[in-house]
């Protein structure tokens, strides 16, 4: 018997350290403790095995003099957390090794930061609305049941709505008999350009005049207006314009909706006919951060993994507040008093605003890594999510996101980048500032934006030698791949260089895009805003145009197509330049590549298109484009029509296949 448990255990071992061999990390032996849910050991051993904070308390104890890999294996079950996994510095490898935090063989451990709600009663027995007692403290955007997303209580305006000063007039007195107005939120689809929908809670209701809340509803109605760009910055909600659906009022419970009383800590349920909410599992997400891997400048946190993990049920708040959700673009947004300063406009507004330019606020993420290093996040999932599923920036290099899982979150399935970093050296970060040389590669993306509508999948702010390819994006309601987002608006090919980036180097390859647009338009399956490379010149002040190519962005071999609303299937938005298109394939878009007022220099050689290409209707024709040797698909095109090398390559590489399965 003790030769068995000893030939189990040194198998463990091996087979964690070739899996580790295979991640990059050291090979060799690793030391290993053990997790569970429920755990009250303090060594974390195998038959003692520790909780997470317990863990994290061991590895701290452990890591500052690695021999060999440091695993953090994790039982099956929820590990329920009542705050944020802080990883600073002091959880990371050293001496060349790596901590590794793992689900151990067959398990699929959850980090959750959700709520079991139970004891659940009849509350109204003729409309079928259940309750549930809930902590006081408790607030949330979201419930799940049974691992199910359950829409907030929501519906059409049962009342006819008119614009007003402040906000809007009802036909009748309805709303102010409402059990809180003062939690109703107005949502408006397309209605700040068909890529947004932006959302506005009420601030009171007297009769029949209804004032919303401010600054959301100032951010929404009168922003601030570059006068350099007329049209072509983001527009105001239009003047007549009517929200198109109400969220978070109790009258407006139909089936399968919640709603939170905050007010009698009382959570509101109508299940389906004959439905008894107690044999449910009901889950109502509580943080807003699960996971926070925090460094500095000078102590990154670094050499850490995170394996075969699930981050699931966690809220945000921010679009509750008095800032609302006053979209811009990409899950962008206004926040604060635009009147006294303007956010992110710098010196191109009256009165100027804060600077950089376009550094608007960006939607948090749930997993969140800031000046983070050799940090590796492989076939993990993301879901039941209330903000980005996963964002990264501030410093950030040598990441590898590889094989994971986003789905069912409600903004962006991931981003990289900062709105407000464009230029790290302005604050004296230099290099150590910028986000360099990570990896993008083999993620299923899909089902994200599922309440924030204009998200993408991917999201890229300002990085160097980012490499985004084989990732499979799809039934996304807005874009697939952005890079760059708001922060090109005041530059096109007349003045080009009024607001510049470090992007460079960047490749976006052979990843799999189709079913966009299933919401929102006006937008692409992959899209470019702003300086995508540095106007690199010659010693005589000329142009050199081959290395400001070389070290631009390149998108390769990627395959696109089934757009379900509008825009340009690869689009060249304002701002843009220092483009190489090669190698794609889109068909089955209203249309293939094109922008509106890139500032130019595009290269867009050897693709294969079915729909239009080179539009730029906008007008200020963008400079220095290079058309040619591109072959022109059928609308419909068969499969012989179809270069199957480029459409073999593209996606999900075949170790990483079964993800889509």
């Amino acid at each position: 018997m003790r030769r068995a448990v000893l030939c189990v255990a040194v198998a463990l071992v091996v087979a964690s350290a070739l899996t580790l061999s295979r991640a990059g990390a050291s090979p060799g032996l690793v030391r290993v403790l053990y997790a569970s849910p429920d755990g009250k050991g303090r060594l974390c051993t195998l038959h003692q095995p520790c909780d997470l904070a317990a863990a994290q308390l061991r590895v701290r104890r452990l890591d500052s003099d690695l021999q060999a890999n440091l695993v953090v294996q994790l039982a099956r079950g929820t590990y329920r957390l009542h705050a944020p996994l802080k990883l600073t510095w002091a959880d990371s490898g050293s001496n060349g090794h790596k901590v590794i935090w793992q689900a151990a063989p067959n398990a699929r451990p959850v980090l959750s930061g959700g709520e079991r709600i139970s004891h659940w009663h009849v509350a109204d027995r003729a409309k079928g609305i259940w309750a549930a007692p809930v902590p006081a403290s408790l607030r949330t955007r979201q419930l799940y049941v049974d691992g199910r997303r359950a829409p907030i209580a929501q519906g059409a305006p049962p009342v006819a709505l008119t614009r007003s000063p402040g906000g809007f007039t009802a036909a009748d007195s309805t709303y102010a008999s409402w059990r809180d107005p003062t939690g109703i939120e107005f949502v408006f689809p397309g209605g700040t350009g068909p890529w947004t929908e932006s959302r506005c809670r009420v601030a009171s209701v007297q009769g029949t005049e209804i004032t919303m809340q401010q600054p959301c509803w100032d951010n929404l109605t009168d922003r601030p207006h570059p006068p350099m760009q007329g049209s072509f910055y983001f527009p105001d909600l239009k003047a007549g314009a009517t929200p198109t659906r109400i969220e978070d009022a109790y009258e407006l419970l139909h089936t399968g909706q919640w709603y939170l009383d905050v007010a009698k800590h009382t959570l509101y349920y109508m299940p389906a006919s004959g439905g008894n909410p107690n044999r449910s599992d009901i889950e109502a997400p509580a943080l807003q951060t699960l996971l926070n891997g925090e460094g500095t400048l000078d102590k990154p946190i670094h050499d850490i993994v995170l394996r075969r993990l699930r981050f699931s049920y966690a809220t945000w708040l921010g679009p509750s507040s008095r800032n609302g959700f006053s979209e811009i673009q990409a899950n962008i947004r206004f926040t604060g008093d635009q009147h006294h300063r303007p956010q992110g406009t710098c010196n191109f507004t009256e009165p100027a605003g804060s600077c950089p330019f376009g550094a608007n606020a960006q939607e948090p993420g749930n997993v969140t890594l800031r000046a983070a290093h050799n940090v590796t996040i492989e076939n993990d999932t993301f879901s039941h999510l209330g903000a980005a599923g996963l964002t990264v920036g501030f410093g950030s290099q040598h990441n590898d996101i590889r094989g994971n899982v986003f789905t069912d979150i409600s903004g962006l399935g991931l981003s990289l980048g900062n709105t407000d970093d464009p230029h790290p050296s302005d604050v004296h970060a230099g290099h150590r500032e910028l986000d360099l040389d990570n990896t993008i590669e083999d993620n299923y993306i899909h089902k994200i934006g599922t309440e924030y509508h204009g998200a993408d999948g991917i999201l890229l702010l300002y990085s160097q030698h980012t490499r985004v390819a084989h990732n499979q994006i799809d039934d996304v309601p807005w874009d697939g791949i952005d890079s760059g987002a708001n922060g090109g608006h005041v530059d096109w090919g007349t003045h080009p260089n009024l607001v510049t980036n470090d992007n460079a180097d960047n490749v976006i390859s052979d990843n799999l895009i189709f079913d966009y647009h299933t919401v929102l338009s006006d937008g692409g399956a992959i899209y470019l805003e702003g300086h995508q490379g540095s106007t690199i010149r010659n010693a005589d002040g000329s142009i050199n145009e081959r290395a400001s190519f070389v070290h631009g962005t390149k998108i390769t071999g990627n395959v696109v197509y089934g757009e379900k609303g509008y825009g340009w299937a690869l689009y060249d938005d304002i701002g843009s330049q220092w483009i190489t298109w090669q190698n794609n394939v889109e068909y089955g878009n209203v249309a293939g590549n094109g922008g509106c007022v890139p500032i130019g220099h595009i290269k867009f050689v050897h693709n294969y298109y079915a729909d239009p290409i080179g539009e730029f209707p906008c007008g200020g024709q963008p400079l220095d484009l290079h058309y040619g040797d591109n072959l022109q698909l059928p609308q419909q095109p068969e499969p012989q029509d179809l270069p199957h090398d480029i459409l073999a390559n593209a996606g999900l590489q075949p170790a990483y296949r079964h993800l889509a399965s």
